[in-house]
């Protein structure tokens, strides 16, 4: 997997690619190395002369929401400063041009201010471009400690670009269905409570795969998913997702319903009746609502425990409007679970209730969930190609769509059922999503009592 630097030839103010004089970090280290190309001499490439001033621009595409990448790589800072005392060393004239210096962890400070020590000239603030001069080049930006523009004319420019995802490794993650953040990086389960998991069980993740970092954290890491894929091997049984199986076999009448829906051809028939591959089963529970007989039901997820569930819900909330989410529990939940480490509000209303697929939902949860004091509904999907399920959540869409219009004939208005799919990089949204589908219940109003009564009736 590994990574690889933000391609710089896109931002044309810093002249990487046109001028000789200007290099990345990366092509700097090699320049040092005593094995390198140089031997470890100071040569401007390409044109052989001998560097005796370098400046080095900092952030160069990177915490850039307009243009590059929006994050931080975390080591540009301290692989500068060591480069920068590599050159004091030699008694070249160094500035480095920063927007922070971000030196976090043991005696990085210390090493910071070595650097400042060994007369590094540090300027806070934007590099604007540069631009050739003579055999030299113009780094022209801004001083913000004294409040000026300035212009300064230096042998060589080092740019430290962005770490960025390799493209094999995005690859690998659609392969494995393991969903990326918004920086393409891998996603973790959890940041602080599991960070070397992914959201597939059985895969973990470790160093730059999951975003920018160092030696020391890379390897860390790499020692606790190493301790996870032990634990994971060696125990005695492996928790296995809920399966589906035929509850009711007199029920069955063999229409082959089934067979159709499932996204892991896990069903086939055998004496017109059902049979479930259970190790191809992933638990989805697309085929269980596919059934005319309700003669499907799955283990740890069934009719029963379904129902259970959105009564303990909708009865543990004191809130005047109640509106039940309906969570797809890998993508979705995992964009609603980062805007609650955000500290994005939402309102109280809302009461969320996780499943593997919305495609496990039948009509008669939606009708059950306003029957029991729902007074909206929202389904928030995970897209096809993100969700470990694939087509299932693509029937569960076409399913509900169905659902909205059929519950206007029990008198409960399509408007207050919300279907959205949610991508993990948007998970921003999710607090303007819920606040304005409370706005859209709270203009219907609470769903009438006798409705309700009448529901309960008729689902009993």
């Amino acid at each position: 997997t590994g990574f690889e630097l933000y391609d710089l030839s896109g931002l044309p103010q810093y002249g990487y690619g046109v001028y000789p004089n200007v290099v990345t970090s990366l092509e700097m280290e090699r320049i040092l190395d005593v094995n390198g190309p140089t031997g470890s001499q100071l040569i401007i490439p390409k044109t052989g002369r001998e560097a005796k001033s370098v400046a080095y621009v900092l952030c160069a595409g990177s915490r850039d929401t307009e243009v590059g990448r929006p994050h931080c790589s975390r080591v540009c800072c301290l692989y500068s400063l060591k480069q920068a005392q590599l050159l004091r060393d030699r008694g070249v004239d160094v500035w480095i041009h920063y927007i922070d210096i971000r030196a976090t962890g043991r005696r990085y400070e210390e090493f910071y201010r070595t650097t400042q020590e060994k007369g590094a000239v540090f300027v806070k603030g934007k590099v604007t471009e540069i631009v050739p001069e003579g055999d030299q080049v113009l780094v022209r930006g801004e001083d913000m400690m004294l409040n000026r523009m300035l212009e300064n004319p230096v042998d060589l420019v080092v740019l430290a670009p962005p770490i960025v995802t390799v493209e094999d490794t995005l690859k690998l993650a659609e392969a494995l269905r393991v969903p990326a953040d918004e920086d393409q990086f891998i996603l973790e389960r959890h940041p602080k409570l599991d960070p070397v998991s992914t959201k597939r069980d059985g895969v973990y993740a470790a160093g730059v795969v999951i975003g920018p970092k160092d030696i020391q954290s890379s390897t860390a890491e790499a020692e606790g998913a190493a301790m996870k894929v032990v634990n994971f091997l060696s125990g005695d049984r492996v928790i296995e997702p809920n399966k589906a199986y035929l509850a009711d076999p007199d029920a069955c009448d063999g229409c082959e319903e089934c067979v159709g829906v499932c996204p892991e051809s896990a069903i086939t028939m055998l004496d017109e009746k059902p049979l479930i591959n259970e190790i191809m089963c992933s638990g989805c529970g697309a085929c269980i609502p596919a059934c005319p007989k309700d003669a499907l039901d799955q283990h740890g997820l069934s009719e029963a425990q379904i129902r259970a569930n959105i009564r303990g819900v909708l009865s543990g909330s004191e809130a005047e409007l109640k509106i039940l989410a309906f969570v797809e529990q890998e993508v979705a939940y995992t964009a609603v679970d980062l805007a609650g480490l955000a500290r994005l509000t939402y309102p109280s209303s809302i009461r969320i209730i996780p499943m593997p697929s919305l495609a496990r939902l039948k009509k008669e949860h939606l009708l059950y969930a306003f029957a029991y004091g729902a007074d909206g509904v929202m389904l928030l999907e995970a897209p096809e190609h993100e969700g470990p399920y694939g087509s299932a959540h693509v029937l569960s869409e076409k399913r509900i769509d169905e659902y909205r219009w059929e519950l206007e004939d029990d008198d409960v208005d399509s408007s207050r059922v919300w279907f959205s799919r949610v991508y993990v990089p948007d998970w921003r949204k999710l607090e303007r999503v819920f606040r304005t589908f409370h706005d859209i219940v709270d203009g219907e109003g609470p769903l009438g009592e006798d409705v309700r009564e009448r529901l309960r009736g008729e689902l009993s």
